[in-house]
């Protein structure tokens, strides 16, 4: 049985603030964005021009029928195939290589 070391903890105390705040951040960013591209696509759905309905609704219509691990999994591996910069680690320790995806 593994017993916890509570005296280690406050040590991780700066990194989980910074965590935090960095989650805060693409939280905020992620809404800011997802409000400000949810409202033009709703307002093109409403437009008379027949084009700028026919692409908002075949966006909201791909991106619903979609799954959101999909859609994650091809961000992350479609991304990750052409950008040079990939995780040599694991994600907290900051380290970056310039060797692909892997």
């Amino acid at each position: 049985m593994y017993t916890w070391h509570w005296d280690q903890v406050p040590q991780y105390f700066p990194l989980i603030g910074a965590a935090t705040l960095r989650t805060l951040q693409v939280s905020l960013v992620s809404i800011v964005f997802g409000t400000l591209l949810g409202a033009v696509a709703g307002l093109m759905r409403v437009q008379p021009f027949r084009p700028a309905r026919f692409l908002a609704a075949a966006y909201v219509e791909l991106l619903r029928n979609i799954p959101l691990m999909l859609v994650l999994y091809l961000i992350y591996f479609g991304v990750g195939a052409f950008l040079p910069i990939s995780l040599s680690g694991p994600p907290w320790s900051g380290s970056r290589s310039s060797r692909g995806p892997t």
